[in-house]
């Protein structure tokens, strides 16, 4: 299954990694729609457009990215990218021309996260590592 917004307009300051009094940590509650993606160069490269949830494990599989000035949008295993809170923003450490030729797909038309080929096909291209 998939969630998507469109809500681009966040109060970016959410990311600040400061507990609060109950020892909580704030990306705990992190909203990412519509967050920016660097590469490992901290060069902008897209946005994230939602997430796919693995619904019998209530986790995140992958993020969706759009990268401007190109119609589709590209399912990244959630295990390849990392969170920067600081900055609020995720990185993807691959450049932008390797992400343009990922697997992708238009915005009227999700895969399925249940087609295994769809899943062993990404994973693959981002050399991300099995799941069971």
């Amino acid at each position: 299954m998939h969630a998507a917004h469109n809500d681009h307009a966040k109060d970016q300051s959410r990311y600040r990694r400061s507990r609060d009094k109950a020892g909580n940590d704030p990306l705990d509650n992190v909203a990412l729609n519509g967050d920016c993606v660097r590469d490992s160069a901290g060069d902008d490269i897209g946005r994230i457009e939602g997430v796919m949830l693995d619904g019998r494990r209530e986790r995140i599989m992958y993020a969706i990215l759009s990268l401007e000035g190109n119609p589709k949008l590209f399912a990244v295993p959630w295990s390849v990218l990392r969170l920067n809170p600081d900055e609020a923003c995720v990185f993807l450490d691959i450049p932008r021309e390797h992400l343009e030729a990922a697997p992708g797909f238009h915005r009227d038309s999700w895969p399925s996260i249940t087609d295994p080929v769809w899943r062993d096909e990404v994973d693959a291209y981002y050399e991300a590592p099995r799941r069971r």
